[in-house]
């Protein structure tokens, strides 16, 4: 690993390079244990990645698992902090974190509801990116997990979910431009119906519905976990600033 200075408008910019490849890569995952979280952790450490998880309900941190607020700007400062002093520069983060889905009008849900699903899509995208992107080497990713329920004819009542989910793609799309000169790699990678995790409120019936309807099964947490080690790996083509849909695999741009 190396450190280059780049002089840019607003003054100099150091960014770190990688130049030692049998280090192992580091990823960090906000919603790491979460359902779909799991099963990315996993793979990203089959491929011999060192992963660290961000997660708000875990009791005591580990190694490998951090208590953090993700809404919280001193608590994600700190936790990045802390988890760059241990493992080094970051090649990865991934936000799959959410809260619950309230299937209610938008209209329908509180104030409190509202800002609690908006903050943890797009404000907590917000502030790990700005804490994550400066010990990020050039050629690193930045990947948000958003939905493909935010394209026309796809509206179900979601309370506020879709309206987050549109705004963290939105967050993507200015990321990807800004930070397009260091050289990282900003990719939304956009399922379809998941049955289970958020969507396991439903009857099973309704679920397996849904998920025949959109191409879906049980297996697509683990199919959605490679294409992000893939993209984490710089496999499979896909250009920065594209939104990727699952199961299609259809790239877009952001």
């Amino acid at each position: 690993m190396r450190r280059t200075c780049w002089l840019l408008p607003e003054g100099y910019t150091c960014r770190y390079v990688m130049n030692d490849m049998n280090a192992d890569p580091l990823a960090i995952i906000s919603g790491g244990t979460g359902y779909l979280g799991t099963t990315i952790v996993a793979e990203l450490k089959e491929a011999g990645w060192s992963v660290v998880s961000l997660s708000k309900n875990t009791s005591e941190s580990s190694a490998e698992v951090y208590t953090c607020d993700v809404t919280d700007e001193k608590d994600v400062q700190a936790v990045i902090a802390k988890i760059v002093a241990a493992h080094g520069p970051i090649s990865a983060c991934i936000h799959a974190a959410s809260p619950s889905l309230e299937r209610l009008p938008v209209l329908s849900i509180s104030a409190e509801s509202f800002d609690v699903t908006m903050h943890t899509n797009v404000r907590a995208a917000f502030l790990l990116a700005k804490e994550t992107v400066k010990h990020m080497p050039e050629g690193s990713a930045y990947i948000g997990v958003t939905t493909q329920a935010i394209e026309p004819g796809m509206l179900q009542p979601s309370g506020a979910y879709i309206p987050a989910k549109y705004a963290l793609r939105g967050f993507l799309r200015v990321l990807s431009a800004e930070t397009k000169q260091l050289g990282i790699r900003v990719f939304a990678v956009s399922p379809s119906f998941l049955p289970g995790g958020l969507n396991d409120d439903l009857p099973q019936n309704v679920q397996d519905f849904l998920a025949n309807k959109s191409g879906t099964d049980k297996q697509s947490t683990r199919e959605i976990a490679t294409l992000i080690k893939k993209l984490c790996l710089h496999e499979g083509g896909f250009l920065s600033g594209s939104s990727i849909a699952f199961p299609s695999l259809a790239s877009s741009p952001l």
